[in-house]
């Protein structure tokens, strides 16, 4: 019998319902002229203890709701050799 330890188990109803919390909060961050993009939403979910495939699922549910996060583009991001 394979066992999988708690913290490896994700529970995609908790997702679903943690993107339903976020969803509007996020449109309402973006109607004020906020980014949001994949890293920075990552960062959030970590700030606020998910892990990783927590923090996937939630996206997974975010875009299944239809929720499209802001591409990055290279000037968003500090360029290290333009130092």
């Amino acid at each position: 019998m394979k066992i999988k330890r708690f913290n490896e188990i994700v529970d995609f109803d908790l997702a679903s319902d943690i993107a339903n919390d976020l969803l509007p909060k996020l449109q309402a961050k973006r109607s004020t002229g906020e980014k949001i993009t994949v890293s920075n939403f990552d960062v959030f979910m970590k700030e606020h203890g998910a892990d990783l495939s927590m923090t996937d699922a939630v996206i997974a549910s975010l875009v299944d709701m239809g929720f499209d996060f802001d591409v990055e583009s290279e000037s968003d991001e500090e360029c290290e050799t333009c130092n």
